[in-house]
């Protein structure tokens, strides 16, 4: 049965997926809408959002889900210090910061030799542990919003399964949930931040690469793709004392490039020079 929420008026703004991309939009909205209604509160308490993520768990997504990332060896493909939420402009060390404020409490919740030397040794935090960051920025601002008076509803567990407009220019969203069944909202603006489609399993016996997969530890395996990705894939098939032949597979064959811990600050090339090239340049012409 198909059950239609129409309030008086559409909602302003509905952000359709709530994983990182949704979040940064939730908050960069909240923000703009804080900063250009500073002096119109009135104004302020008339605004609406509504959110739908089809997970359990607003925030992290399913490549960050603090409960569903089950390892500590699957680690962020870039720096804590460039995995901040907010602009740059704004708080760049933001995810840093909080991980210095929670790295005890974290290292206490999950009892796990590899993220305790993780979190207190690498640049490159475990994947739930950012998740756990997006979940705590995002109720943070959830909770802003409510003390600015801005109305947000969050559905989780809702799959948006079809939008268009209507003839007064309104957007008609159709969801669909085990919980609450089929169900039709009205919006003013829509946000899309649903993230990558999911992937297709080219044979049988193929396993996602964020799965939890256990399989006979005697079994040959095939990565397809030799990236940052595949390397955790690797790593984990390796934590898992993992016995078989393990193939990895890629168009190029290359192997991600290894960047140093250390900055090489002021360096002055010696044979690298500009001068040295255009006499190579001059060399190779004749």
């Amino acid at each position: 049965m198909l059950h239609v929420h129409r309030m008086t008026k559409p909602v302003d703004f509905t952000i359709i997926g709530v994983g990182v991309a949704g979040t940064t939009s939730f908050i960069q909205l909240i923000d703009e809408i804080e900063k250009k209604t500073q002096n119109h509160a009135d104004i302020r308490q008339k605004i609406s959002i509504q959110l739908f993520e089809r997970g359990d768990m607003a925030g992290p997504g399913f490549p960050f889900h603090p409960e569903k990332q089950h390892s500590s060896a699957w680690t962020l493909n870039t720096r804590n210090a460039t995995m901040s939420l907010f602009h740059p402009e704004k708080n760049q060390n933001d995810f840093c910061d909080w991980l210095d404020e929670n790295k005890q409490r974290l290292i206490d919740k999950y009892q796990d030799q590899t993220l305790t030397l993780n979190l207190q040794n690498s640049l490159y935090a475990p994947r739930k542990i950012f998740g756990e960051y997006c979940r705590a920025r995002f109720e943070e601002y959830k909770r802003k919003a409510e003390r600015l008076g801005i109305q947000v509803t969050l559905a989780l567990e809702t799959e948006v399964v079809n939008a268009n407009l209507n003839h007064l220019g309104e957007w008609v969203l159709h969801t669909k949930s085990p919980k609450y069944g089929e169900n039709k909202y009205f919006s003013k603006t829509i946000i899309v931040t649903t993230g990558h489609l999911p992937s297709t399993a080219p044979a049988a016996d193929y396993y996602d690469a964020y799965s939890t997969y256990h399989f006979p530890k005697d079994k040959n395996v095939m990565v397809l793709g030799t990236g940052l990705t595949a390397i955790d894939a690797v790593k984990e098939l390796l934590k898992q004392n993992h016995q078989g032949t393990i193939y990895m597979v890629s168009r190029s064959g290359d192997l991600p490039k290894i960047k140093p811990d250390i900055s090489l600050g002021d360096y002055t090339f010696k044979y690298l020079t500009e001068k040295n090239l255009c006499v190579a340049g001059r060399l190779l012409a004749i």
